[in-house]
């Protein structure tokens, strides 16, 4: 499918004149509200359970319709973005990070990828006018929208990593050459179209740097962080007859895992959003609960024993019972998994959240509330429950950096009020799995303490 040819450097003309000048704009539509469950409304009708199943281990295709992007990102928007850089870095000397703006020459006719090089705000235009994909990385940093779908995409997938979006303009036949990413790409596109051709599961899962296809066909690692490879990492050069092939309109999804091999060609314009998970391994997790756990113990905060070069020859003797000790007491923390639990969740829940927000009321100062209160249940972040563990008294709910232990009789209350947006608080009475109601002196309490924690809002007062 060909799409309308754009001049692009007429609509990019505003990047390379001078700060301030008035030239003319591009019609701007009018942009979506990002709600709490956007993320989820984007990959329908795939569900969020079977979004995370999928994510990270196979390719997933999710068709849709213009509709569903409608509002979510444009062209002005886009260079409504570039102009807020190109101000920002003029005025804040480069102290806060703005957008990554480089251009790639990749040609469906060639299969390598070629390394993108660093573009100005001002060469935008000319550039795609050649022939070129422009790559704008953390896009989000310039836009209010695209920085709430990225929080309330980590916070619906419960993912502790990075999320980001990075957006993707190309000219017509343009792209990128065969490679793959460290991290999991989802392409929203949002105008024109664009056909991509990717293998059917990750060449290397879950891998520490991108990879590429050199002139001679052969993949070539990046170096991550100054990383030297290792041999797990290194993959085989792809069978691209294998390559499965879409074509992307407006409102279709695609979903690729990191280490999966892919390529991409635009088809008369393509713009698209890439919105990228960038793994925390549970390595990273565990690391910060150990740290916390055990850094208030001298024996952990000192370094290793010396070990002098003497001159009559040294061992590591001592060095390796001091080692054998420190073990020994790891292996006791560990001894009991179950133990860690509620730490655990807890820290893998704040994890999930861009921020910690403090409980909107200091404790013991929530009014005591009416039968008539109009009460809405807060999913910035999303609640989850954690089920009593043998015959225990409490469950507990986390909702990103918050938690709040209830009593186990609460279990139904909770559940019941977790499929609702906004209840009145007298509805609470019925839902019990007891043959008999509860009173109000046993509800009202637990409502006024999930208030007091930012689980649920007041929103008229009885």
């Amino acid at each position: 499918m060909r799409t309308r040819a754009i001049d692009f450097s007429a609509l990019f003309a505003a990047l390379a004149s001078e700060r301030g000048a008035s030239t003319p704009a591009p019609s701007v539509t009018t942009r979506r509200e990002i709600g709490p469950d956007a993320f989820a409304r984007l990959i329908e009708p795939v569900s969020l359970e079977d979004f995370a199943r999928a994510c990270g281990r196979a390719p997933l295709h999710i068709p849709g319709a213009a509709a569903k992007v409608e509002g979510l990102f444009s062209l002005a928007d886009l260079r409504a973005a570039l102009l807020a850089d190109r101000e920002a870095a003029a005025t804040d000397k480069g102290l806060l990070e703005g957008l990554l703006i480089e251009a790639s020459f990749d040609r469906a006719a060639d299969p390598r990828s070629i390394p993108m090089v660093r573009v100005k705000h001002e060469a935008i235009g000319p550039i795609l006018d050649a022939g070129a994909t422009i790559c704008v990385s953390r896009v989000e940093r310039r836009d209010a929208q695209l920085a709430e779908l990225a929080r309330v995409t980590r916070a619906q997938l419960g993912y502790t990593g990075v999320v980001g979006v990075n957006c993707y303009l190309s000219h017509d036949g343009c792209g990128f050459g065969t490679h793959f990413d460290a991290r999991t790409a989802i392409s929203i596109q949002l105008e024109g179209s664009k056909t991509w051709r990717y293998g059917q599961a990750p060449a290397v899962e879950h891998p520490r740097a991108n990879c590429n296809i050199d002139g001679d066909g052969v993949p070539v690692l990046r170096r991550a962080h100054g990383r030297t490879p290792e041999a797990w990492e290194q993959p085989a050069a792809p069978d691209e007859r294998a390559f499965v092939s879409v074509t992307l309109e407006p409102g279709d999804l695609l979903c690729l895992p990191p280490g999966t091999w892919h390529r991409a060609e635009a088809h008369g314009y393509s713009l698209a959003l890439n919105l990228f998970l960038e793994d925390r391994s549970v390595l990273d997790l565990l690391h910060v609960w150990l740290e916390r756990e055990l850094r208030g113990e001298l024996e952990w905060r000192r370094p290793p024993p010396l070990v002098p070069a003497g001159a009559g020859g040294t061992t590591t003797d001592e060095l390796w019972a001091y080692m054998r000790g420190r073990l020994g007491a790891l292996a006791e923390l560990l001894a009991d998994p179950d133990r860690h639990e509620d730490t655990l969740t807890q820290l893998w829940s704040a994890s999930t959240c861009a921020s910690a927000q403090p409980p909107p009321w200091p404790s013991g100062s929530v009014p005591e509330l009416a039968r008539d209160e109009l009460l809405e249940v807060d999913r910035r972040p999303p609640i989850r429950l954690r089920s009593a563990r043998d015959h225990a008294p409490t469950i507990t709910l986390h909702a990103g950096a918050k938690s709040l232990s209830l009593p186990v009789s609460a279990v139904p209350l909770v559940r019941e009020l977790l499929a609702r947006k906004r209840f009145v608080a007298a509805d609470a009475l019925a839902w019990t799995d007891a043959d008999e109601r509860f009173v109000w002196a046993e509800v009202e309490p637990l409502l006024r303490v999930m208030v007091e924690h930012g689980l649920l809002r007041i929103t008229r007062r009885g």
